[in-house]
């Protein structure tokens, strides 16, 4: 499973490329220690927190496809 995790750790890095780094500080571009910031971030539809989502649900694709092909690989085995 480590060459799993480390291809799922690479995808994220090339999902997370354009937003400048994978913290949920880059991707968000929030200063969470502005409150008026979160705040429009948790309750404004228009906020940044749609990529934060479209990221997640990429993420979570790209582990599927990883899980399928390892499933192929052992089945091969």
């Amino acid at each position: 499973m480590w060459e799993v995790s480390h291809k799922l750790i690479k995808q994220f890095n090339q999902l997370t490329e354009p937003y400048g780094g994978r913290n949920c500080r880059d991707i968000s571009q929030v200063n969470w220690s502005d409150r008026d910031e979160v705040k429009n971030y948790y309750s404004n539809p228009e906020s940044s927190r749609k990529e934060c989502i479209k990221l997640v649900g990429d993420l979570a694709y790209a582990l599927g496809v990883l899980l399928e092909k390892e499933m192929v690989r052992l089945d091969q085995a």
